[in-house]
Parts: C-alpha cells; sequence; structure tokens
C-alpha cells in the first residue's frame, strides 16, 4: 500500500477555493448570533485551506474585511 500523495508548497498555492459568502445583517436580527456561528465556522475552514496564518498580518486583516462583507463591516 502506498502512502496518499502529499500537496507541495506549489500547489498550496494554486488552490481555487471561493470564500464564504458575505455575513448577512440586514433583517436577520433573530437570527444573527446563529448566522455569525456559521459564517465564522465557514470562514475558519476556509483561511485553513489558503493558509491564511502564513500571511501578513495586515493580509490577515484584509481578507478577513473583505469576504465578510460591506453590511458586516458597517455595523
Amino acid at each position: 500500500m502506498t502512502d496518499p500523495p502529499v500537496m507541495s508548497n506549489q500547489d498550496e498555492s494554486t488552490i481555487n477555493l471561493r470564500p464564504p459568502s458575505p455575513l448577512k445583517v440586514a433583517d436577520n436580527h433573530e437570527n444573527l448570533a446563529q448566522s455569525w456561528r456559521l459564517w465564522i465556522q465557514a470562514f475558519n475552514w476556509y483561511a485553513e485551506t489558503i493558509n491564511l496564518a502564513k500571511r501578513k498580518p495586515t493580509a490577515q486583516v484584509a481578507i478577513f474585511m473583505t469576504v465578510i462583507g460591506q453590511e458586516a463591516i458597517a455595523i
């Protein structure tokens, strides 16, 4: 039995994954806490996949703010 292939650094940089949809806050006041939990879970999976922790802190913030969306930024 052979080991599964290991992803090289080059393969990691070519991952083409869409980020989660922006967090919806308008007209969602009753379920906002649940929406947040689901959104942040999806974002954390996305961040792990794109190796966000290896980027500069300013890039991490910029990616988070871009992905969370304008509705959430406004609050």
